[in-house]
């Protein structure tokens, strides 16, 4: 390949890798906070299965000891979609000094349509802002059955 074609082909590479979004830079202070689990069950034992059970794992990348020492505020939008596209939306917020740990999050008399839900939770520091970075996760799950019950209630627990 000639001079020629080459730095053209260089050329064309690097104009393509400036179009790419990213979602964030290594350098910036992340909120990662995944799903690992979700079930349905009967948490509030008033004898029907339309609670779901959410394990998440959440990472705090991106501040020194120092600064995780002090505490960092996070927070997190979690959107459960039903299978008939019916979304309902949690937020949370909280302070921690760990990078690394887990919640898990109760929604209470949910679970009343036969089947795939859909969990999409985005994490953020400090506030949510358009531009902040932020992450996004999404899990599936299928709990059987189908019921109406009690209002939604949303319940989450630091482990």
């Amino acid at each position: 390949m000639d001079f020629r074609k080459y730095s053209a082909l260089l050329l064309l590479i690097a104009v393509f890798l400036a179009f790419i979004p990213f979602n964030y830079r290594s350098h910036d202070k992340i909120v990662e906070i995944r799903p690992v689990d979700a079930y349905y069950a009967d948490l509030d034992l008033d004898g029907v299965e339309d609670d779901i059970r959410i394990y998440l794992n959440v990472t705090i990348i991106g501040f020194g000891s120092d600064q995780l020492s002090k505490g960092v505020e996070y927070g997190m939008v979690l959107n459960l979609f039903l299978p008939s596209n019916s979304k309902y939306s949690y937020q949370y917020t909280s302070t921690d000094t760990s990078s690394r740990f887990s919640l898990r999050v109760d929604i209470l008399n949910q679970a009343t349509e036969k089947g795939w839900y859909t969990l999409r939770v985005a994490g953020y520091y400090q506030n949510l802002d358009i531009n902040k970075p932020f992450t996004e996760s999404f899990y599936q799950f299928d709990p059987p059955g189908g019921m109406t019950g009690d209002d939604p209630r949303f319940i989450v627990t630091r482990l």
